[in-house]
């Protein structure tokens, strides 16, 4: 399922809350609502912002054909500053290692963080991204496991 999908769904299941039931739904043989006109719009026009993905790798010592293994790292925290290196705030990688920031168009600074006192895995390195208005920028952050 897409974000376009999901926010669809989003969209619809908040619509039958609002109006108590599904629009056009009949009670006793008459329509008791009209049925309520939905726009299809692109997703990323509703948002700008970053969406980012936490890995940690290697996941093995033995690596086939030069591809290095890697695994979704739930649980990361990501300290976000902006141009001006100061902080924004905070945003923890979901179960999957997924994370959206939504910001305003600039440069922003995504910092990853220490695993609590944790030796492995560790955050590899920062980032430096820019965001375009009305866009969603995508990043991927790597922890090092300390497998070899």
């Amino acid at each position: 399922m897409n974000i376009g999908t999901l926010l669809l769904a989003m969209l619809a299941t908040l619509m039958v809350a609002q109006y108590g039931g599904h629009p056009g739904k009949k009670k006793g043989g008459r329509t008791d609502q009209k049925p309520v006109a939905m726009k299809i719009v692109d997703s990323a026009a509703l948002r700008t912002g970053i969406a980012g993905e936490v890995v940690m790798r290697p996941t093995r010592p033995v690596e086939a054909d030069g591809v290095i293994a890697t695994a979704p790292l739930a649980g990361a925290t990501i300290l976000v500053q902006d141009a001006d290196h100061i902080a924004l705030g905070k945003v923890t990688s979901g179960s999957t290692g997924r994370f959206f920031l939504q910001l305003l168009p600039g440069t922003h600074y995504l910092y990853p963080q220490a695993l609590g006192r944790k030796m492995f895995p560790h955050p590899l390195d920062s980032k430096r991204v820019y965001v375009n208005e009305g866009k969603v920028a995508h990043i991927v952050l790597e922890y090092d496991t300390g497998i070899r």
